[in-house]
Parts: structure tokens; C-alpha cells; sequence
């Protein structure tokens, strides 16, 4: 777990030294509304797929909010769906104050950092589930409970450090910053 002070230089650390994940040619950073939402099916299959294959065509991580709701959910979905799902790198950053079953990811006196995490379908009253589809999870703590998007400058910022740590000579790293803005329209009688 983080807190709000963590340095991007520490938690770069983490990514590279503990969890030693393979260098990235791309970062995808997925944000959107964390709330349920209907999508066409032809439209939510191609998002999917296309998603993954970018992903795993480009050797990307990929970034979001990591709940198991909304367009995070979505992404979760799009890796899994596929045969190279568990090898494409998909990062959730989390307030941890929103994280619902969070007690069963508290360690005490124990090494051990892998957690046995029961999730279930997310619903945004009071905090989330994380997505099970996701590999990795940075968990940032300021304090609150309850209180979504405390997390969003933390993110920005380390994206931003990835991209310059990984770069090419004179080119940082690739970032694609997808907004996906869910809008639901009630339909209309006439």
C-alpha cells in the first residue's frame, strides 16, 4: 500500500525490482465513469478486442482505476477474454478507502504479498470491489473513506514518470490516454 507521499522514483522500483515486470512500448491509461453502464454489444466486442490486441501487440501496460465496475470492469473483461490475457500487464490504481473486503488484504507480521481477494459485482454506494481481471494493483492511501478519485493526481503522475523513465534517446514512451465517457440518454415515446 501506498501513501499519498509515495515517490513515482519508489513505486518505479516496485514495478521494475519486485514485481519485475517486462520493459513496456506503450502505456495505456483507460479512465472513465466508474458507473454501470449498457454498451452495444457489437460496439463492446470491438472495444474489447481491440484493446487487447493493441496491448498485446505493442508489449503495453495498461492502466485504470482497477474497480470491478464501470469501464474498468470493461477493460478487466478485455484482457481476460483473450488467449494472452494473463501476460498483458493491466495495473489498477486504487484509493484503498473505497476498497470494498479490503481487511482481507491487510498483512500483519507475515511476507507473504500475494492475498487471496474475494470480489463480486461492484455497486458504487459505499466503495468498490477491485477487478479480479487485473493484474497488478497499486492501492494508495490518503486517509478517506469512501471518497473516489483521490487517486487520479497520484496516477497522473506516475504515468508520466513511466513514460519518461522508458525512453529512446530523445523519445519518451508512448502514451495513449483513452477517455471513455459513458452518456445515457432516456429514450423517448412519441
Amino acid at each position: 500500500m501506498l501513501n499519498k507521499k509515495s515517490g513515482a522514483m519508489k513505486v518505479m522500483e516496485l514495478l521494475e525490482s519486485r514485481w519485475r515486470l517486462p520493459k513496456p512500448n506503450l502505456l495505456i491509461s483507460v479512465t472513465g465513469g466508474a458507473q454501470d453502464f449498457q454498451c452495444p454489444p457489437e460496439l463492446e466486442k470491438r472495444f474489447k478486442r481491440g484493446l487487447a490486441r493493441a496491448a498485446k501487440s505493442t508489449d503495453a501496460w495498461i492502466f485504470t482505476g482497477g474497480t470491478n465496475t464501470g469501464v474498468m470492469k470493461l477493460v478487466g473483461e478485455a484482457v481476460r477474454g483473450t488467449s494472452f490475457g494473463s501476460q498483458i500487464v493491466t495495473v489498477g490504481v486504487t484509493t484503498w478507502g473505497i476498497i470494498k473486503n479490503r481487511e482481507q488484504l491487510t498483512v500483519t507480521h507475515q511476507r507473504k504479498i500475494v492475498r487471496d481477494y474475494e470480489t463480486k459485482e461492484s455497486r458504487m454506494r459505499r466503495g468498490a470491489f477491485l477487478d479480479p481481471n487485473h493484474t497488478h494493483f497499486l492501492l494508495v492511501d490518503d486517509g478517506t473513506q469512501y471518497q473516489y478519485g483521490k487517486e487520479i493526481k497520484f496516477r497522473a503522475t506516475l504515468e508520466q514518470k513511466i513514460s519518461e523513465r522508458y525512453r529512446e534517446g530523445n523519445f519518451t514512451l508512448p502514451r495513449f490516454v483513452s477517455l471513455l465517457k459513458v452518456v445515457q440518454t432516456p429514450s423517448r415515446l412519441f
